[in-house]
């Protein structure tokens, strides 16, 4: 295995944007990689789940800007794991100039260990906020719990076929 050096397109936004340039693109969204395994990894862990999607959307902010040179838009990550805080950060990020937000598409991790809807009704003053905001809400692959549900089911891993023979 080869690994490739760390490109400075992928640490530093005006090369990226030259990039951009060359490729003829208007506009990039840039949406979190390893960010969108915090919600998963930390999901029996309600108050280090929103300090860490916090912390991260700063980081984005600082690093990225949610909208540099209105071309490079940064995708700041919201979980719904604490409804309250949750609807703050939203609060916080349109304050800070945010033109969508990413949600992991999963069930929302609870403080028992469970999880709930996207669509159930604690959420829905988020969701109100938002909309009145005019800002999208957007889905990205990541870490989204489902790895585990396929283990409980026996079917994690496994790569068995079944073939019938006609001869």
């Amino acid at each position: 295995m080869r690994v490739e050096p760390l490109r400075i397109e992928y640490r530093d936004r005006d090369a990226r944007l030259r990039i951009a340039e060359e490729q003829g693109l208007d506009a990039v969204l840039l949406f979190p990689t390893l960010g969108c395994g915090v919600e998963e990894a930390l999901r029996r862990d309600i108050p280090a789940t929103m300090a860490s999607v916090s912390a991260f959307n700063h980081w984005l902010e600082e690093d990225w800007g949610f909208s540099h040179c209105g071309r490079l838009i940064g995708i700041p990550m919201l979980s719904l794991a604490d409804p309250e805080a949750a609807l703050a950060e939203v609060g916080s990020l349109l304050e800070r100039g945010a033109r969508a937000v990413h949600v992991r598409p999963a069930p929302v991790p609870t403080a028992g260990g469970g999880g709930r809807s996207l669509g159930d009704p604690l959420h829905d003053p988020i969701w109100a906020r938002l909309a009145e905001a005019g800002v999208p809400v957007a889905f990205h692959l990541g870490d989204s719990g489902y790895n585990a549900f396929a283990a409980a089911w026996g079917a994690a891993g496994s790569s068995r076929a079944s073939a019938t023979s006609t001869s």
